[in-house]
């Protein structure tokens, strides 16, 4: 089996360090026409690979091909270099004493002293003999490769074949660790930097599905091509190591600082239900598929099918992983949570019946055995007199039909089903006698019912219920229950003659989004308790997003000057005391791609077409441009910060940014960053495309390590296409 074979490579030491003559690894120092052209140190010292062979004057340093002026060639089995080359690739600075023919190196606190023609060296003050002294060859100081590469911490690989010289070493940082892997390569490989060392794994035969970190931990489902399976491991105190054979992961979930994974077992053919916390994995539960699945404050909610083909409804809590019988033959179509209650709208597994279900947390009940419900036109609405209230829109025989579900205080548990009507007072508003209604949109908000009702063109409110019979006109026939009616009560039209586009809850304000039927205008009235506001000329509502006293609003709407629909930006500001003054533009003409939440402020991303440029804002007190033409192709919140990545047109360059609360950081010009992942500390690992022109790395990807509190940039790879990073503790 080949994960056996895998696993086995691991243990003869597929993992090294020095694997770094596969892939390219850090380092500065080209020729003075590239010094001339480049404007940044794209690469550094701290990582080394280079490549010298016997006789031939090119050289590789990072994948970069370079020339040396003296090809290295052997003295009594040594092989000497240039001195200033290889001095220079390791990060050394170097002083060179003409009178005494001297080379002093030093680099990160180790001296090297070097004398032509004389065989001891001082390295940190410490006499070393050497096989070989430096030389002068065609006016050109020569020096032992191996002695200078050893004592700088750097591993030395002699390949007989090829007459080459392969040196590299590895930079040291307390990032944590860092997994990374291409799988699309010549060599697909798995590395793992964990701040000291780099091992790698060959995935040849292999193919990682999917990698998932959670809680610090790794996993991994494998893909062995040659057997058909897939294999669940982990990366652990430097190997790999495998949980479960022949599994692959259907479904996952966070719950209880666990991750819940559903499988199927191909070994035992069952479905199965893991738990992974980070550091090790356990068995919940075998005959297990998982269904649809619900989260209620500290309950996990779940469906659970078997091999016996029996569906049942379950409940986690926090305080075991032995799952709690809810209901047997109950299957999720649709939930709900509102006020802390979820509403189930299921199926049975045989026969038509869809129960209509809620569960508190504490007690599941049975609303009603039978009862097809629209559960986006569902709210539950306390009466004054304690009577709970769920009010909804129910389908029966292809037809709609407006209805309440009520308990008694008497009887908690008991619901009984009414058709809901309202009062002859909305129809006679618009002239109509009374009917059975449809309704297109209904919220609770402030302690009223807001109702949307088609046939009458009309928004309503309600506060209670009334006893009533069968209104006149109606024929029992033509309701739901056919004998139970109530009257909603305390009504009052708030506007007619509408037609209706959205109601919206968001925090503590109902966005009602509704157009005139006879003119067309649009409406958007926004609710804060009994205050109003209103916009017009709103045709679409796209986005929401609420920070503390402040509602943006990315729309559509009319430009009544050109009579054109255009993309606009609004702020709707709980805290201004004139209700008509609430609302106003932030930008016209916008289209917002993407935003986020940064503290109080906002940070957001659009294109503004009449001006043809896409710009970043930030919006805390005030409104600032933070990038005046950006077009963003990489946006990632981290912590509290914005990772940016974009190619800004008036300098036709990709810029790299951070945006926090404040204001904008530019981190790197000519850069296309692909990816953010935050590691310990101040470091982050960047993956990006170096754009830099002329120079032996441009167009390169090369994954950083990136030190936010100074600035530095330091590469681990250069040169790689990876598929994904993942930091792991």
């Amino acid at each position: 089996m080949l994960l056996i074979h895998f696993a086995k490579c691991i243990g003869k030491g597929l993992i090294f360090v020095a694997f770094l003559a596969v892939i390219s690894l850090g380092f500065i120092g080209v020729s003075s026409a590239q010094e001339a052209d480049e404007t940044r140190a794209i690469v550094t010292t701290d990582f080394v690979d280079l490549k010298f062979t016997i006789n031939k004057t090119s050289y590789t340093s990072k994948k970069a091909s370079k020339n040396l002026e003296v090809a290295p060639y052997i003295v009594n089995g040594r092989t000497l270099v240039p001195f200033r080359t290889i001095f220079e690739e390791l990060g050394y600075d170097i002083v060179w004493d003409d009178a005494t023919k001297t080379i002093t190196a030093s680099y990160k606190g180790n001296v090297i002293k070097l004398v032509i023609n004389n065989n001891k060296a001082i390295v940190n003050g410490k006499e070393v003999i050497l096989d070989v002294a430096p030389e002068i060859v065609k006016s050109r100081t020569v020096v032992p490769l191996r002695f200078v590469a050893e004592n700088s911490g750097s591993f030395v690989n002699w390949d007989p074949n090829e007459k080459s010289i392969s040196i590299s070493r590895v930079g040291e940082f307390p990032t944590g660790t860092v997994l990374f892997y291409d799988q699309k390569g010549k060599t697909p490989q798995v590395y793992i930097y964990d701040g000291r060392n780099i091992e790698s794994i060959s995935l040849q035969g292999n193919e990682i599905k999917n990698a998932i970190t959670y809680n610090g931990g790794l996993l991994i489902t494998l893909f062995d091509k040659e057997n058909d399976t897939n294999n669940l491991v982990t990366y652990r105190n430097g190997k790999f190591e495998v949980l479960i054979n022949n599994f692959e992961i259907k479904e996952k979930v966070e719950f209880n600082n666990n991750l819940l994974l559903h499988g199927y077992d191909r070994a035992k053919k069952k479905d199965s239900i893991y738990r992974f916390d980070g550091r090790n994995i356990y068995l919940v539960a075998d005959n297990f598929a998982m269904g649809k699945y619900v989260i209620l404050n500290d309950k996990l909610v779940i469906n659970k099918y078997d091999d016996l083909r029996r569906y049942s409804l379950l409940v986690f809590d926090k305080s075991s992983w032995t799952p709690q019988l809810l209901k047997d033959d109950f299957i999720i179509k649709e939930s709900i949570i509102e006020d802390n209650i979820l509403f189930i709208s299921a199926i049975r597994s045989s026969g038509n019946e869809k129960p209509f279900a809620c569960y508190n947390g504490t007690e599941f009940r049975i609303l009603h055995d039978d009862l097809d419900i629209d559960l986006s036109k569902t709210i539950q609405f306390k009466s004054k007199d304690g009577i709970n209230n769920i009010v909804t829109v129910a389908k029966k025989n292809g037809k709609y039909y407006f209805i309440v579900l009520r308990n008694t205080v008497k009887n908690t548990a008991k619901y009984d089903v009414y058709d809901l009507f309202v009062p002859e007072s909305v129809f006679s508003d618009v002239k109509m006698t009374s009917r059975t209604v449809t309704v297109d949109g209904i919220k609770d908000y402030n302690g009223k019912m807001f109702i949307f009702l088609r046939e009458t063109n009309s928004v309503i409110t309600a506060q209670s219920f009334i006893q009533t019979g069968l209104p006149s006109g109606i024929k029992p026939e033509s309701t739901f229950t056919g004998s139970r009616y109530l009257m909603l009560g305390n009504v009052k039209t708030e506007y007619q003659g509408v037609l209706y586009k959205g109601f919206y809850l968001e925090d503590d304000n109902l966005l009602m989004h509704l157009q005139n039927k006879d003119d067309k205008d649009y409406l958007l009235y926004i609710y804060d308790g009994d205050k109003v506001s209103l916009a017009r000329d709103i045709v679409k509502i796209n986005m929401i997003k609420s920070i503390g006293a402040k509602t943006f609003i990315a729309v559509e709407d009319i430009d009544r000057i050109t009579d054109k629909q255009r993309h606009a930006l609004l702020i709707y500001d709980q805290s201004v005391s004139s209700v008509s003054m609430r609302i106003k533009n932030l930008v016209l003409g916008m289209q917002t791609k993407v935003w986020e939440e940064l503290n109080v402020s906002l940070a957001v991303n659009g294109y503004e077409a009449d001006i043809k440029r896409s710009k970043v804002y930030l919006y805390s007190d005030e409104f600032k441009e933070l990038l005046g033409n950006f077009e963003v192709s990489y946006w990632e919140k981290i912590d509290n910060k914005i990772y940016t990545s974009g190619k800004d047109t008036d300098r036709n360059a990709s810029l790299f940014c951070r945006i926090d609360s404040n204001n904008k950081k530019e981190i790197r010009d000519y850069f296309a960053v692909n990816k953010v992942i935050k590691a310990k500390g101040d470091y982050y690992f960047v993956y990006a495309v170096e754009q830099a022109p002329k120079t032996p790395y441009t167009n390169k990807k090369i994954l950083y390590i990136y030190n936010e509190k100074t600035g530095q940039f330091i590469d681990l790879v250069v040169d790689i296409e990876l598929t994904d990073i993942l930091f792991i503790n």
